[in-house]
């Protein structure tokens, strides 16, 4: 079969093809319905799930680029400290709201676990970043807020020990810092007794704040030591018993010296 009879043959059946197609669709409608209609069930599967995990990807950034913003405002807080510098800023306490929000929109429970710890940590550590005297309302309304952000942690840490561990330890330091060492013993003690914790190091961090913390509740009576004696500088010819009667607070007086010697005194 010669090519021009090839492309004959092929023209033809396109034709009788595109005559008969009215007929064909006519016929299998419901079928072409039916596979169109699984091709964009599959088409659009495909689109929403990776729609899903480009923002899935772009939130975690934002939360890594927030958490690493928080560790950079540390030390340069700190440094500020140590340079004498005393003016105040916001930072950290914004870059909590951001975590705070990144932690509401998470769609994944343990994204959402680490950026609550993180934005309870940012609220604890805009406390003790300062070197301003710190109101004891703000701290009592800023570590609630960590306490609140950690339990939400621990709601959405799920069963990641790593998450458990981390906000179970932030609880306890939220209960030192506002004085409940009652509840801080036993927050710590759960730790330290809490088996699916065993391949953290929080029972060990837990178990030294125990080993540490009776210093904190220990009072100490602070007694002033000997003071030395004053040196008592006495005039010239003063009598050496009028000097110890001072020192001891007596009253001297002077004896009556005999009548020779007034005699010797006067020529």
């Amino acid at each position: 079969m010669d090519a021009e009879h090839r492309h004959e043959l092929k023209t033809n059946e396109l034709a009788d093809w595109i005559n008969h197609f009215p007929e064909f669709c006519k016929k299998n409608y419901r079928r072409i319905i039916g596979v169109a209609l699984i091709i964009a069930a599959i088409v659009s599967h495909f689109a929403i799930r990776a729609h899903k995990t480009n923002s899935t990807t772009a939130q975690q950034a934002r939360t890594t680029a927030a958490i690493q913003k928080l560790d950079q405002e540390k030390l340069m807080t700190f440094g500020s400290i140590m340079s004498g510098n005393t003016e105040s800023t916001n930072a950290i306490i914004n870059t909590a709201e951001v975590l705070q929000t990144e932690a509401e929109k998470a769609k994944e429970p343990q994204h959402a676990a680490l950026a609550y710890i993180k934005q309870a940590e940012a609220l604890r550590a805009d406390l003790h970043y300062t070197n301003e005297q710190v109101d004891e309302e703000l701290i009592a309304t800023q570590i609630e807020q960590a306490r609140l952000a950690y339990e939400k942690a621990l709601e959405n840490a799920d069963g990641n020990a790593a998450l458990i561990g981390s906000a179970q330890y932030g609880l306890g330091l939220c209960a030192e810092e506002i004085g409940d060492f009652v509840k801080a013993t036993e927050i710590y003690t759960g730790i330290v007794n809490n088996e699916s914790l065993n391949g953290t190091f929080f029972p060990k961090q837990a178990q030294y704040r125990l080993n540490v913390m009776p210093d904190h509740l220990e009072k100490f009576d602070f007694v002033a030591g000997a003071q030395p004696e004053p040196e008592t500088i006495l005039p010239e010819g003063f009598d050496e018993n009028a000097a110890e009667a001072l020192k001891r607070g007596d009253i001297y007086i002077e004896p009556e010296k005999p009548e020779e010697e007034n005699k010797d005194e006067s020529n």
